[in-house]
């Protein structure tokens, strides 16, 4: 799994280039693919907090 981290850094390219381009089709596709991206880091965030939880639950048991 990618981390949330890198896909906020490849959206953010993303948006960068589609502000760059002056080719309108395209800068439509890249706004799309960095909103994908931003979808995909935000759904990456929460199967992270859901892994951390039971580790943070049996750490809490053990103090």
């Amino acid at each position: 799994m990618l981390s949330p981290r890198f896909l906020r850094m490849q959206a953010e390219k993303c948006l960068r280039s589609a502000l760059a381009t002056t080719d309108l089709g395209m800068a439509a596709d890249l706004k799309r693919m960095a909103r994908d991206l931003e979808g995909w880091a935000n759904e990456a965030e929460k199967i992270q907090r859901v892994r951390r939880r039971p580790l943070l639950e049996s750490s809490i048991a053990l103090h």
